[in-house]
């Protein structure tokens, strides 16, 4: 087709995907620390927020009745001021760094702590002012994020305005309450507020954060011709390659070791080579090699060998003819069959309680 090495249809590679999490790029959205940031503060200013406000009030309160007192100084003033800060400080460093931790939070949650220096790398192209100006106005991200804070602002504001509207006719019955009960019913009204917007932010986090997604992943798909070389490019890593590789022999390894038990007879060097012969009359023309190895394989093969009651046999020339000319799951060559059928007659004659012993 045409089309195929142009158009980005294919899924991301695994290399792709990986390659571009170092640059730092993963699905993100700026809406989701905005909505966790303003959902805890209102957990926490609904849990601590009166006691907070009292203990600023009542700082402000010593403050107000020592300067009405007419005995106030210059080193006093500057001790109020000091003392009203380190207390006011004390009262809102836990909110400060609760609002801190959850907004490192929101953003660890999108994709995780990443650390990349690809951001900080100079590039000339950034310092283009003409090229910054229309990447920002013209590019369809800029829009649909201009987009996205105009229709945010607009229900904030008609949220904002229904909240308002509702609580009239108690804002005008609250000139009969006390300083004290308006102080209540304005932090009420805020905090209904507050809890509405933070509704609206919640929805608009997750709405933002799946659209943020499926553009994160259109934008990483690939052509077809791209696909084949970064799999060309994967399976040429030598690491990966020398990987594999060392996967493949471990699993055939394991094979092998798993047919010791199926074999008729075990012919060793005697101690360098040992390989394992199964002859089945029905299935196989002529005794099949299921396992061979030298040194620890070797060693590996006898011992189960001893542990299945396997007969050992030693023959030095045979061993070592078997072990460079067939392959395992091979049938022998011909040139091999007198000597295997030797050494598989005399096992057939042998005594059951020799199987297990090295039988020389």
């Amino acid at each position: 087709m045409p089309g195929d090495k142009g158009e980005r249809t294919e899924a991301p590679t695994p290399r792709r995907r990986r390659d571009a999490r170092k640059k730092g790029q993963i699905p993100r959205s700026r809406e989701i620390p905005s909505a966790v940031i303003l959902l805890g503060s209102l957990m926490f200013l609904y849990v601590l927020g009166f006691n907070g406000v009292k203990a600023v009030f009542s700082v402000m309160h010593q403050s107000f009745t020592l300067c009405g007192s007419g005995k106030l100084e210059t080193s006093i003033f500057l001790d109020i001021v000091r003392e009203n800060l380190i207390h006011t400080l004390l009262i809102i460093s836990p909110f400060l760094l609760f609002i801190l931790g959850i907004g490192f939070a929101g953003n660890i949650l999108q994709g995780g702590l990443i650390f990349t220096t690809e951001k900080l790398k100079f590039d000339i192209k950034k310092l283009n002012p003409v090229q910054g100006i229309s990447k920002i106005m013209l590019s369809k991200r800029s829009l649909g994020e201009l987009a996205k804070n105009l229709l945010k602002l607009g229900l904030i504001f008609y949220i904002s305005f229904i909240t308002i509207r509702s609580s009239l006719p108690e804002i005008f019955n609250s000139t009969n309450l006390s300083i004290a009960g308006i102080f209540v019913f304005l932090l009420n009204t805020i905090f209904k507020l507050f809890f509405r917007i933070c509704i609206l932010i919640i929805a608009l986090a997750v709405i933002d954060y799946y659209l943020q997604k499926r553009l994160f992943e259109e934008n990483l798909k690939m052509t077809k011709q791209e696909v084949k070389e970064d799999l060309k490019q994967t399976e040429g890593d030598p690491k990966v390659k020398g990987k594999i590789r060392s996967m493949q022999r471990q699993l055939s390894f394991r094979r092998m070791m798993q047919r010791v038990p199926e074999a008729d007879v075990v012919i060793t060097n005697p101690d360098h080579l040992a390989i394992a012969l199964k002859y089945e009359r029905t299935n196989n023309n002529a005794p099949i090699v299921i396992a061979k190895g030298k040194n620890n394989i070797a060693e590996k093969i006898r011992e189960i060998a001893r542990q299945h009651a396997i007969p050992i046999i030693e023959d030095k020339p045979l061993a070592q003819a078997l072990y460079k000319i067939v392959e395992i799951g091979s049938e022998i060559p011909e040139t091999l069959y007198k000597a295997v059928a030797e050494v598989l007659a005399y096992v057939y004659r042998i005594n059951k309680r020799n199987y297990g012993q090295e039988i020389l």
